[in-house]
């Protein structure tokens, strides 16, 4: 009588418990409603701006019922678009926040982690 000797089996492998992530967190609720309220402010102020350029385009709305502004000018010219970035530029670069040697935006952290305009300023 001859006996076999084995090797007894071996242990299966063991997975790692899958990581429980959770869900919903109060950050969560936070980002949802901030977004959904920035949208609503979006969508009300395009339709507003829409509505006003359609009653001035269709109705040709006489003078004597100005708004005080139009909505958009007739023509948009070079000259305009041109003007409209140098100024845009010349405040960028009074305040420090556009580099004059690259163009790029500066970036500056505040102190207090805050950001925003301090860090424009540089306090």
């Amino acid at each position: 009588m001859s006996a076999e000797v084995t090797d007894p089996p071996a242990d299966p492998p063991v997975a790692d418990p899958p990581v429980a992530i959770p869900w919903w967190t109060r950050g969560d609720t936070n980002a949802f409603f901030g977004l959904g309220f920035n949208i609503l402010v979006n969508v009300l102020t395009l339709t507003g701006l829409m509505i006003a350029y359609y009653i001035d385009q269709a109705y040709n709305t006489p003078s004597k019922w100005n708004l005080g502004f139009k909505v958009l000018p007739e023509t948009f010219t070079p000259g305009m678009l041109r003007r409209l970035v140098r100024q845009h530029l010349n405040y960028y670069l009074s305040n420090g926040a556009v580099d004059p040697s690259t163009g790029a935006f500066i970036q500056r952290v505040s102190g207090g982690g805050t950001g925003g305009r301090s860090a424009l300023r540089g306090e």
